[in-house]
């Protein structure tokens, strides 16, 4: 009897350190995806200020035409890990620049705060709710000019990446029929 309450305090244990180093592991890849988005907003922000610092007649066209941001949008969808999308769009949600949404219209897009407040929670399975599937996320960042509201950077983040990690993650814990 005393082996057999050892061996289940054992599994009680291992399981516990499984679920927080998983629940852990699940929140900083999430904390990664989003620091990755927000700097990439703040990037694009920036050469924004750099291309209307000086007068112009038309802001919207001046960053419609700006190579420098035009490229940074481009790139950033190829290059950026989880991008699937960056773009500035004018206060009336006209596309400025960009990539245009096109075929992931239909995909629902949510706010990146609904991802971190889900995977911020305690229980494993929540976490794992939420990240099961492809979904698309997006940060947000409103831009004002003269005290008005202008335009709003938008950098669309997918979870495809993280679910492919976690799917491994768990094939890794989990015991397969052929391992016992």
């Amino acid at each position: 009897k005393l082996a057999l309450a050892i061996a289940a305090l054992l599994i009680v244990a291992v399981t516990a350190i499984i679920a927080l180093q998983f629940e852990r592991t699940v929140r900083m890849m999430v904390s990664n995806l989003g620091d990755s988005g927000v700097s990439l907003a703040n990037q694009i922000f920036e050469q924004m200020r750099f291309a209307l610092g000086r007068p112009q007649a038309n802001p919207i066209q001046v960053l419609r035409n700006d190579p420098a941001i035009s490229s940074s949008l481009r790139s950033a969808q190829a290059f950026t890990k989880g991008v699937v999308y960056a773009r500035i769009e004018g206060a009336d949600g006209i596309l400025i620049a960009g990539t245009p949404l096109g075929a992931t219209d239909a995909i629902p897009v949510r706010p990146f705060e609904q991802l971190s407040g889900q995977v911020g929670g305690w229980w494993p399975m929540g976490q794992l709710r939420s990240l099961w599937g492809e979904r698309t996320y997006e940060i947000s960042r409103p831009i004002e000019m003269n005290g008005k509201p202008f335009a709003v950077i938008k950098v669309g983040l997918s979870t495809a990446l993280i679910e492919r990690e976690v799917r491994s993650t768990i094939k890794g814990i989990a015991p397969s029929p052929s391992s016992g």
